[in-house]
């Protein structure tokens, strides 16, 4: 899978950046991965210097309201959003990012690679990756897609005999 830059500084690896794959369909809707590079080096005290995550985002299921409020955060716009427009400001705002994987380490180059092939995975077994939980309260991929990370508080739970 061949990741673009998306946005972030030119030099990338020094100031962080963020990579988006071609555009993936699971038959029901458009997504796409993104890997997001993050140089820990000058922000905090850690023994390693790189931290790369790579995420799925699809905006077509993201509701309307969180859209907006998303779009608002970057100001009062009224020009056309393309879809790699919403991929950045939603991706910013935090907003219907779904978690794959996430590594650190000072080879950047082996862990572009690593993300690289995570995707892959993710690609062929997408529905497992949405079927998991992706947070402490139990909120799955499918509901953190369509930017409710609290869902988890509302399933009902069979008691364990």
């Amino acid at each position: 899978m061949r990741f673009t830059f998306l946005t972030g500084d030119i030099n990338w690896k020094e100031y962080g950046g963020k990579f988006i794959s071609p555009k993936q369909n699971n038959g029901e809707f458009d997504y796409w991965f993104l890997i997001d590079v993050m140089n820990a080096d000058d922000h905090v005290d850690f023994e390693y210097k790189y931290i790369v995550q790579v995420t799925v985002i699809a905006p077509s299921m993201v509701s309307e309201e969180d859209k907006k409020s998303a779009r608002d955060s970057w100001g009062d716009y009224e020009m056309e959003m393309t879809e790699r427009m919403w991929i950045e400001v939603l991706s910013c705002y935090g907003c219907g990012l779904v978690p794959i994987w996430n590594g650190q380490g000072n080879n950047i180059a082996k862990l572009m690679k690593e993300a690289r092939e995570k995707a892959m995975i993710g690609s062929s077994m997408f529905g497992f990756f949405m079927d998991r939980p992706v947070n402490m309260i139990g909120t799955t991929g499918w509901d953190a897609l369509k930017g409710d990370l609290t869902a988890g508080l509302y399933y009902e739970r069979e008691e364990v005999k």
